[in-house]
């Protein structure tokens, strides 16, 4: 809004007489964050100028394209802008999802690994006042256990704490929240 008023005073200054005229570049944000404007040409005339001069011509043009692009960006609002993000941050998480039990589902079974894993994992969740543990699944190099919760805060306090846990085994982690659930991946164990 302010960019629209800076530009309509620079460029109808005097009648006939042009001062000043500035081109201004407009960025439109690639995540939710302030819009970026910045000069990119600048012509300054001190007589009058005829709208025909070469050099004023293509600035007028281009100021007229910049007004109708700041009006665009005007009426998309940056709640659409956060939210193509979060879609994209969520469409990611997805897909390692999908490929985490792709990749647990089709390794086969190593008995001992699987159970000396899964001891630990309940061993480490036993003390858990407010987690219930529901399933584990152990592999021979992976885990998945669904954890859960009497509320969506509370799975959300806990999950951080669910990751940094020391479950007995040199372990990657990932975990997903859904509502009062954690869902929770050891993987690429050793």
């Amino acid at each position: 809004m302010l960019l629209r008023s800076v530009l309509t005073i620079v460029a109808a200054t005097g009648a006939g007489a042009l001062a000043a005229l500035a081109v201004v570049e407009l960025r439109a944000p690639t995540t939710p964050a302030p819009r970026e404007v910045r000069v990119t040409e600048r012509v300054e005339v001190t007589h009058d100028v005829v709208r025909d001069d070469p050099r004023v011509g293509p600035l007028i043009a281009r100021s007229r394209d910049v007004e109708a692009r700041l009006e665009a960006l005007e009426s998309a609002p940056a709640v659409e802008a956060r939210d193509a993000v979060r879609r994209e941050d969520d469409a990611r998480s997805h897909a390692a999802r999908v490929r985490l039990q792709a990749d647990h589902e089709a390794s086969h079974v190593d008995g001992t690994w699987a159970s000396a894993t899964r001891y630990a994992i309940e061993e480490t969740l036993d003390g858990r006042t407010k987690a219930r543990l529901e399933t584990v699944d152990c592999r021979s190099d992976s885990c998945a256990a669904r954890v859960a919760y009497d509320s969506e805060a509370d799975a959300l306090d806990d999950a951080m704490a669910l990751v940094v846990a020391d479950y007995g085994v040199p372990c990657n982690k990932q975990f997903w929240v859904e509502g009062p659930t954690v869902e929770l991946w050891l993987y690429g164990c050793e």
